[in-house]
């Protein structure tokens, strides 16, 4: 019983800090390979912005946001050491750093990258978060995905048609579920799946 106690209080005190900042966090979450930054290139830019592959792709956070006050489009890295370095808003600029073919399991050691952009979604505080997959290919990309969790209040989780939903999905949405304030669940179909 006390356990349980305690792992009530420490979910509210979770939204409780979620409700207080200015910007919502809306993660897309799901297995590895799901379409997660096919969702965000299509949903937010009119271009294929955030890399995408047939393999796992995104190996650490990508926040996508509005551009503040003496601010431009562009994106930002920022390292566990406390760098900060900017680049483009372009996806060759932007796979050196996400994309784990290019990052594997994220030996750069960057917390995250943030995409500033003027796109119609972010102007009212929305922060989209592109997160490594559940199932990933190394555990620390997982493990990231899940610390992500206490930031965020609204998941997106993105399901793919074929296979069903597999263990390890559906492990993750027990877990990651009561988490959230919201949670939005779309599934997606690809072209050559039938189902």
């Amino acid at each position: 019983a006390q356990t349980v106690a305690q792992d009530g209080k420490d979910l509210l005190e979770s939204h409780i800090e979620k409700i207080k900042t200015p910007e919502c966090y809306i993660a897309i979450l799901g297995i590895q390979g799901a379409g997660k930054s096919s969702l965000l290139n299509a949903l937010i830019f009119e271009d294929e912005v955030l890399p995408v592959a047939v393999e796992e792709t995104t190996c650490i956070p990508t926040l996508i946001r509005r551009v503040y006050e003496k601010e431009t489009v562009g994106a930002e890295v920022h390292f566990r050491d406390g760098r900060v370095e900017q680049m483009p808003l372009e996806r060759q600029f932007l796979e050196k750093v996400v994309d784990n073919r290019y990052n594997p399991g994220n030996i750069m050691d960057a917390l995250f990258v943030v995409c500033r952009t003027d796109a119609r979604l972010v102007q009212q505080g929305f922060v989209f978060v592109d997160l490594p997959g559940v199932g990933s290919l190394t555990e620390k990309n997982e493990q990231t995905t899940m610390r992500f969790l206490q930031k965020t209040s609204i998941g997106i989780f993105l399901l793919r048609t074929v296979p069903p939903i597999t263990e390890s999905e559906a492990g993750f949405i027990k877990i990651a579920w009561p988490r959230l304030q919201q949670s939005i669940f779309v599934q997606n179909l690809w072209a050559q799946e039938t189902g």
